[in-house]
């Protein structure tokens, strides 16, 4: 019983001082915008839709501040490519080794997906999100993983901690 209360306090003082750390800014769609542009990709957009190229792969980013959701998406294949034991590996990879990037499906594409609630981003954040949905796009038919873990190829691993580094990076300077 002594481990449990000790968990418990511990996990107690982390909460209490999580809540009192200083909050990072928070994402809305000029702060996106201004932020995008710091990231130095390819594409354009604005108004809360983008269509950018990172890590070599087209990538769209829709905002949508009413309902305080971000989505970034990227095309990985036809979904009438896949089998049921390719549907399975896809799940599997959600739950083991996508990190914050899912697989999804819609109507005909199979995408690598990443959706969350914008105002609860900040800029680092975003990076690593963007740099985790190309990563698994990049890793369908590989290792179907986003570069966070899960992946046994270690040059794989390595450039996929890259692109989220060096995004990250982007992300915090001035």
């Amino acid at each position: 019983m002594q481990s449990c209360a000790h968990h418990a306090c511990a996990w107690l003082l982390a909460a209490t001082l999580a809540a009192f750390a200083p909050a990072a800014a928070a994402l809305d769609s000029a702060a996106l915008e201004g932020l995008i542009a710091r990231l130095e990709l390819d594409g354009g957009g604005g108004a809360g839709y983008w269509r950018l190229v990172a890590g070599g792969r087209a990538v769209m980013v829709i905002a949508d501040e009413a309902h305080d959701r971000l989505r970034i998406q990227a095309h990985v294949t036809a979904a009438e490519a896949l089998d049921e034991t390719l549907l399975r590996r896809l799940l599997a990879a959600n739950f083991a080794s996508a990190g914050d990037a899912r697989y999804a499906i819609d109507g005909t594409t199979l995408w690598s997906v990443y959706v969350h609630p914008l105002g609860s981003l900040d800029g680092p954040a975003f990076a690593g999100a963007l740099a985790q949905v190309v990563n698994l796009a990049e890793a369908f038919g590989r290792d179907y993983a986003s570069g966070l873990f899960g992946t046994p190829d270690a040059a794989a691993a390595a450039t996929g901690r890259a692109l989220i580094d060096t995004l990250r990076t982007r992300a915090v300077a001035p």
